[in-house]
């Protein structure tokens, strides 16, 4: 039953499956940048040796 409705509605099926992928390829795509970020943060601070960093 549920192989028999995937295939008579393949537009909505399509879509469907579209969407998850756009979904779950945005959060690991912000995942990625958000780990870039801190990388290169933690890479400037310890590249200082300052006791003290004031960051704006």
């Amino acid at each position: 039953m549920i192989l028999k409705n995937i295939l008579r509605r393949k537009g909505r099926t399509f879509l469907t499956v579209l969407g998850i992928s756009v979904g779950i390829a945005a959060i690991v795509g912000l995942g990625a940048l958000a780990e870039g970020f801190e990388a290169g943060y933690t890479s400037m601070l310890s590249g200082s040796s300052a006791d003290l960093v004031l960051s704006q």
